[in-house]
């Protein structure tokens, strides 16, 4: 039996922090990764793939976002910083972990360990207490992409 990808999630209002780990990983040589899967997806599509910059080529300056079920996430950990126009308060996600194996040039998701979870973002201020700016989201490209858009850098 293959054992599911543990996940924790860590929310603020703009930001949701995945922590990964998948206990069969040490039984397979070939582990390369994980693909996560978001619904709703970004952008009003009813699903999308979280995106990575790194995949198995060596990484240019003009490397583009690629969706993890294409370039998997070579992490323990990601966020997900991609709550745009469309993002509401408390609104409720699912995220669908799945690990990949094989080898950079042909490889596969692991469709039966895969775990889903489910998150609602907090309100902005909660009993008082505000979360406006943290420094993921300051960091993070994606606010960096939105402030572009904005016409603010």
């Amino acid at each position: 039996m293959v054992a599911k990808v543990d996940a924790r999630t860590y929310l603020s209002p703009t930001l949701v922090l995945l922590a990964l780990d998948w206990k069969d990983a040490t039984s397979h040589a070939d582990f390369l990764g994980f693909a996560i899967k978001r619904t709703p997806g970004f952008y009003g599509e009813p699903e999308s793939w979280l995106p990575n910059r790194i995949n198995f080529q060596p990484q240019e300056k003009s490397a583009v976002d690629t969706p993890s079920n294409q370039a998997p996430i070579q992490k323990f950990m990601w966020w997900d910083a991609r709550f745009g126009s469309d993002h509401s308060p408390s609104k409720d996600y699912e995220y669908t972990i799945y690990p990949v194996c094989g080898t950079p040039a042909r490889f596969s998701i692991v469709n039966a360990a895969e775990t889903k979870v489910n998150v609602s973002l907090p309100e902005h201020s909660v009993k008082g207490v505000g979360t406006w700016f943290n420094r993921a989201v300051v960091s993070s490209q994606a606010f960096s992409r939105l402030l572009k858009d904005m016409g603010l850098t």
